[in-house]
């Protein structure tokens, strides 16, 4: 099972990756140094994605408790436990947000195994991610599929989490910005607002 330990080393090398990779774009382009300056009044936000861990109640009810006496201050953290642990986040967490790791796009129906964004809601969740790369490679979603999410996220009063990104095949041949304004353009069709972009590349 993975441990809250783990969790927190993992935001933590994402958030030191992420500053370097804005160094390196701010220090080519005048418009980067732009957007940084004005991104430095956001307040930052960091999502924990558990992905298919830990194993037991026990351990995930442990884990939650860590998480919401942790919670760093002057940052806005989203948990984001297995769907089967949401129930218990909810009651236990206060300081952290909740999230879920996926959502279907439809609101209800002969749907097996899918989850809607109004069942979500009715639990305390407040973000839900899409698009996240393994769901675009293990489970076929594509940017038509995750924009039908994101919108439906957004019916439901969800803020949808985006996860964009290049692979390395791509990265390597120089399409990254291709690649990624596609993946923006395509996700948040029909969208005004509302919705966090987390890069994430594959």
């Amino acid at each position: 099972p993975l441990a809250l330990d783990d969790t927190a080393q993992d935001i933590e090398l994402g958030r030191l990756r992420a500053r370097r990779r804005y160094r390196d774009i701010d220090d080519r382009t005048g418009r980067s140094r732009r957007l940084s300056s004005e991104a430095k009044g956001m307040r930052p936000l960091l999502v924990a994605n558990w992905k298919m861990n830990p194993s037991s109640r026990e351990e995930a009810q442990r884990m939650i408790a860590e998480t919401e006496r942790s919670a760093a201050a002057g940052c806005e953290v989203v948990l984001c436990p297995p769907f089967v642990f949401l129930d218990k986040a909810s009651v236990i967490l206060e300081g952290a947000k909740l999230g879920a790791q996926n959502c279907s796009y439809r609101e209800e129906g002969p749907l097996t195994g899918e989850i809607s964004p109004k069942m979500l809601k009715s639990f305390g969740v407040e973000y839900v991610i899409v698009g996240h790369s393994e769901r675009r490679t293990s489970f076929g979603e594509n940017d038509e599929t995750v924009n039908q999410k994101v919108k439906a996220a957004l019916r439901n009063g969800l803020t949808p989490i985006l996860c964009i990104g290049e692979s390395a095949g791509e990265r390597d041949g120089g399409k990254t910005e291709e690649v990624l304004q596609g993946q923006l353009a395509r996700g948040l069709e029909g969208t005004e607002g509302g919705v966090v972009v987390a890069y994430e590349p594959i």
